[in-house]
Order: C-alpha cells, then sequence, then structure tokens
C-alpha cells in the first residue's frame, strides 16, 4: 500500500482508482483457492475474487470456469451468484443483432479495434460465462437456496442478455426468462428470496415489487 500512498500524493485520487492494488491480493486469493481444489473451501476464495476483482478480468474468467467445473453442486454457490449476476447485467451498451447468432456478434465485437466495442465484447462474453454457471447449478445442485438463486439470477441476465443484443425473435428467450422465475416457488418457500430479483426485471413481467414469490409465480402462469 505504499506504493498506493505515493500515488496519491503524486496524482491525486482518481490515480488510484485508475489502478485499484487488487492485483496482488487476487493472487494470493488464486493460490489459496487452488491449494483448496475439489473442496468448499475454495468457493469461499473465488467467491473473494469476483467480488473485489476491478482489472483482474482473467482472474474472474477463471474462478467463473472454476465454480462451473468443480463447485456447481455446492450450497456456497447461492453467495456466489448474486455478485456474478450484478457483473452480468451491469452494462446498458447495446448490439444491434439481428438474426444473427450471440457468438458472432460476440466475436466481431471482440475483433473490433474500438476499445468500447471490445469492452462490450467481454461484458458479453463473462455474461455468458454465468449463464452457463446457473446452467450447471440447476442441472446438479441440489439445495434449495442455491436452486432458487440460480433461477433467479439466469432470469435477469436473460432479461438483460435480451435489451443488449437486440437480437429478432426473442419471445423464446423472454418466455425461457419467464419460466426461470416461475421455477423459484417451485424449489423454496423462501419469501425473502423474490427480494434477490432486480425490480427492473419484476417490472419487465408487469409484477408489482414487494408481493411475493408465490404471487409472482400465480402472475406468470
Amino acid at each position: 500500500f505504499l506504493q498506493q500512498a505515493k500515488t496519491l500524493r503524486r496524482y491525486g485520487a482518481a490515480a488510484v482508482v485508475m489502478q485499484p492494488p487488487t492485483g496482488e491480493f487476487m493472487a494470493k486469493a488464486q493460490r489459496y483457492a487452488q491449494s483448496y481444489a475439489g473442496s468448499d473451501d475454495a468457493v469461499g476464495f473465488l467467491q473473494f475474487i469476483v467480488s473485489y476483482a476491478t482489472i483482474e478480468r482473467d482472474a474472474v474468467e477463471s474462478a467463473i470456469t472454476v465454480l462451473t467445473q468443480s463447485h456447481a453442486g455446492s450450497e456456497r454457490i447461492a453467495r456466489v451468484l448474486p455478485i456474478l449476476q450484478d457483473r452480468a447485467v451491469r452494462n446498458d451498451a447495446t448490439v444491434v443483432a439481428g438474426d444473427r447468432p450471440a457468438a458472432e456478434v460476440v466475436g466481431e465485437l471482440l475483433a473490433d479495434p474500438d476499445p468500447k466495442q471490445r469492452h462490450l465484447g467481454l461484458y458479453l462474453q463473462q455474461q455468458a460465462q454465468v449463464l452457463a454457471l446457473c446452467d450447471a447449478v440447476i442441472a446438479q445442485n441440489r439445495d434449495a437456496d442455491a436452486l432458487a438463486q440460480a433461477y433467479i439470477s439466469r432470469g435477469a441476465i436473460r432479461f438483460k442478455r435480451i435489451a443488449n443484443l437486440q437480437q429478432v425473435g426473442n419471445d423464446a428467450e423472454r418466455e425461457a426468462a419467464v419460466g426461470d422465475l416461475k421455477k423459484v416457488a417451485e424449489v423454496t418457500d423462501d419469501e425473502e428470496l423474490i427480494l434477490a430479483i432486480p425490480l427492473d426485471v419484476q417490472i419487465e413481467i408487469g409484477q408489482p415489487p414487494s408481493q411475493g414469490v408465490h404471487n409472482l409465480c400465480m402472475f406468470v402462469l
């Protein structure tokens, strides 16, 4: 942190924001996660990475991959999914995909020399990676809270991806997103989980806020 203090004195707070001192902590968290590989204890260190990484995109992508491959069945994944959901819905940028497959559009964005376009491509790429994690959790996990959170996160991200990509004929994807939210009440009776559904998603499906999981499902049935 001595270097951070020197940077702050010389260039001001903006410089520290532009170059946050998180790299060393990400490296330590990765080492700890590797030392506990395959055990639930690793999930906490992977959660740290996805929570606090700023410019360490590779560390986040690696953490999501490990979570998908090794920890999708863990109860602890329920704590990680809301964090990844936030990462996957935070960008309001759009691209008119039309009738082209998402993978093709993302590939073009990643190859674009414009930094803004490439940033959007990286965001959409990571968005798809989080969706794959949700798929794995739903397929492998039997914990009610983890399953409910996976359905909430997948539904919210699907709605956001519809807005980001602007593909034609996305009715099926919209129905799938609503279907995810319908599933919540089938796997848990915890009314507080409705608070995990973003307000804009509730509005998207026409659900008045704070009605509860079961009322939500009755509406979309």
